[in-house]
C-alpha cells in the first residue's frame, strides 16, 4: 500500500532486540490527533529464533496500522 493512501497521522517503527538465544519485537507507534502527538510501546507477542523472522512479525503488525487496519485498543489486548 502506498503513502498516500494510509490515514492521516499513523507512523511507526519496529524494533526487534536480542533476548538470550531468541529475539523479541516491539513497535513504536505515533498517532497525530490535530497539533497533538502521542507515542506508544507495544511488544508483539512471541520469542522469535531469528532476528529476521522477529522483524517480519512486527512489520506485519505496523503495516495493519498504518493501513486502519486495526486500532490501538486491538494492539493493547493482543499484547
Amino acid at each position: 500500500m502506498g503513502h498516500k493512501n494510509r490515514p492521516r497521522g499513523r507512523e511507526g517503527r519496529a524494533v526487534v532486540a536480542r533476548a538470550d538465544d531468541r529475539w523479541t519485537a516491539q513497535l513504536e507507534l505515533d498517532e497525530r490527533n490535530g497539533e497533538q502527538c502521542s507515542r506508544y510501546r507495544i511488544d508483539v507477542p512471541g520469542n522469535f529464533a531469528t532476528e529476521p523472522t522477529a522483524h517480519q512479525a512486527a512489520q506485519k503488525v505496523l503495516n495493519e496500522w498504518r493501513a486502519g487496519q486495526t486500532t490501538l485498543r486491538e494492539l493493547v489486548l493482543r499484547e
